[in-house]
């Protein structure tokens, strides 16, 4: 069983963060939309760099914590 061993504290506070940061991705997709039209061309293109930014780490740590939840499933099976 490699790498088996899981923190349920880590996990549930990667849970969380990962929550949040769905949150914050929704709120700025909004506040970028609200906004476009008001922003340069460079403006723009630095908001959507930045919500790229915002879901690469998203996927990260979801695939972090997907990866963990294997773990648990494995350790404890239902």
């Amino acid at each position: 069983m490699a790498n088996c061993e899981v923190d349920f504290f880590e996990f549930c506070k990667l849970n969380d963060k990962i929550e949040a940061l769905q949150d914050c991705i929704a709120r700025y997709r909004v506040w970028i939309k609200q906004n476009e039209i008001d922003m340069s061309r460079a403006e723009l293109w630095a908001q959507k760099e930045a919500l790229k930014n915002m879901m690469q780490d998203l996927e990260k740590q979801t695939e972090k914590f997907n990866q963990w939840e294997s773990n648990i499933k494995h350790l404890f099976p239902a």
